[in-house]
């Protein structure tokens, strides 16, 4: 079953789909006015535009046409526009924003956004205001003479707005939304029968002040750290949001940030969330994981004087780097409780794979070594250590492997890399590398 809008009445624009549900033409009295093109996963390729013009007139008065085509085409972050048949790289993101080239030049965009994503002020490096936005309820933008505006496409929630031929409608990755005063998704979400009471094409439940949705796929929503819901787009993609407020005097309740996350082992953790086995979330602060590193001994003279041997005593069940069941035993982690760092959800195995990446960061031994590590220890003593603590319910506890699975290899990996200690040693190594491959020449 096809589940899409064919026919925008407020735009009089058709939409035609592809095999995924996202529209690749979309037109106006049977003409043309955008096409798109997407990888197999989904991904935008181009949205571009045909028009045609003159080429040359014969000497008889007749004319003849070329097609140029225009609009913009993406690789990975980076964008370029299409005109005239010629791409240019127009602009890339990063964290906080985008760098617009300009002439010879690159411009940085620093983007200030909202609690729902939205981009509100546009900054440059030296923190003058390029721009600023406001925008009602279901993300049409606010015209104000006022306000100082430019070219930036990437507003409401963060998404791109479509400026090919004007077509305005917010590309949410999975979905496109029309951001008109009566808003909605161009296709219907698959799993609407879960959700009666709400309209198969309504943004955000209906509730765009509260909720967002950072892709259009299946969100997980968490308030102040506490789990109330879920969307299921049904697609592959998982994503959580928790939202901070705080409430006044008067009892009304204010919204004041967000955070987005994505889950270190996706399937496990839904399903646990799904099981009502993890029900909190928790943004582990850095001085909590300094506190359980030097628990850990793993700072200690001892330790790093033979760090295998130690990383060996203290990893079994219970050990001083078993750091899951150690955090457990002192009641500095809970089995339902989500731990994020670097915007990654971990449960509570997890975050003990990652801070036991951190551990081997800190005893000096290399990520490579680690890592091997751990496959030989699950290999060993993988199921002598296998625990219920671990067990979040049906379809979550499979059988120990021969080898970590790729979940507590992501965990460790990014416990290692994101430490201090961690990129000391990455650093120390690529010198090292960059050493012996100057003999070489």
């Amino acid at each position: 079953m096809n589940i899409k809008s064919n026919k925008d009445y407020r735009k009089n624009l058709d939409f035609e789909y592809n095999l995924l549900n996202l529209p690749y033409q979309i037109m106006k009295n049977d003409t043309v006015k955008a096409t798109y093109k997407y990888l197999a996963d989904g991904a935008k390729l181009s949205a571009t535009a045909d028009t045609l013009v003159v080429n040359w007139t014969s000497l008889h008065g007749e004319s003849v046409y070329m097609t140029v085509r225009n609009g913009f085409e993406y690789l990975g972050s980076l964008v370029y526009t299409r005109g005239n048949n010629t791409l240019t790289l127009e602009s890339t993101n990063f964290g906080g924003g985008r760098i617009n080239k300009t002439n010879n030049a690159y411009d940085i965009n620093y983007f200030i956004t909202d609690h729902l994503g939205s981009t509100r002020v546009i900054v440059d490096n030296a923190g003058n205001i390029k721009a600023q936005y406001n925008y009602y309820p279901f993300g049409k933008q606010w015209e104000d003479v006022n306000l100082m505006a430019n070219t930036n496409r990437y507003t409401f929630s963060g998404k791109e707005k479509q400026t090919v031929r004007d077509l305005g409608f917010l590309d949410f990755g999975s979905r496109m939304l029309s951001n008109n005063e009566v808003p909605g998704w161009t296709t219907q979400d698959p799993l609407s029968e879960k959700y009666y009471s709400v309209s198969p094409y309504a943004y955000c439940m209906n509730n765009p002040l509260k909720y967002v949705y950072p892709n259009g796929m299946e969100l997980f929503l968490f308030k102040n750290g506490v789990y109330v819901g879920s969307h299921d787009d049904g697609k592959k993609e998982k994503t959580g949001y928790n939202q901070i407020s705080t409430v006044n005097e008067d009892g009304t309740e204010e919204f004041i940030g967000a955070d987005n996350f994505s889950f270190n082992d996706p399937d496990v953790d839904v399903q646990a969330i799904k099981n009502g086995t993890i029900t909190n979330l928790e943004f582990m602060s850095d001085s909590k994981v300094e506190e359980m590193m030097d628990a850990s001994g793993v700072k200690t003279t001892t330790a790093r004087n033979s760090p295998w041997n130690y990383a060996y005593n203290e990893s079994g069940s219970r050990g001083k780097m078993d750091y899951g069941l150690a955090g457990y035993d002192t009641k500095q982690l809970k089995k339902n409780t989500f731990y994020v760092r670097e915007n990654i959800a971990y449960n509570i195995g997890d975050i003990g794979n990652y801070l036991w990446g951190r551990g081997m960061a800190e005893l000096g031994i290399n990520l490579i070594d680690a890592q091997i590590g751990a496959h030989v220890n699950n290999l060993l003593f993988g199921r002598r250590q296998h625990t219920k603590l671990y067990d979040f319910g049906n379809g979550t506890y499979g059988s120990s492997g021969f080898f970590d699975s790729p979940a507590d290899q992501r965990a460790i990996y990014r416990g290692y890399t994101n430490s201090p200690a961690g990129k000391k040693n990455l650093n120390r190594l690529s010198k090292m590398l960059r050493a012996r491959i100057s003999t070489w020449r």
